[in-house]
């Protein structure tokens, strides 16, 4: 399985974040507010586009990211070298 990295974003108001997340073509970013602690879940927003994912649990974001992963590494697995 593919390693995935985190980063956790200082404080700083959240339309700079997602700025800077996808200026930096960040894949997803996190956002946690109260609800989402109190819910024990997240809220992904995937980058290049910013569309808002439906809060879920956190092991249910890593299983989408995985699946993702490998899904990407089957395709350039299948790609014909030159």
């Amino acid at each position: 399985r593919a390693s995935i990295r985190t980063e956790i974003a200082p404080k700083e108001p959240l339309k700079a974040m997602v700025a800077d997340a996808e200026e930096q073509k960040i894949p997803y970013m996190l956002v946690m507010g109260d609800k989402d602690v109190d819910a024990g879940a997240v809220s992904p927003r995937q980058g290049h586009g910013g569309k808002q994912l439906p809060m879920m649990k956190p092991a249910e974001f890593v299983t989408l990211v995985q699946d993702e992963i490998a899904k990407q590494m089957s395709v350039s697995q299948q790609q014909p070298s030159r």
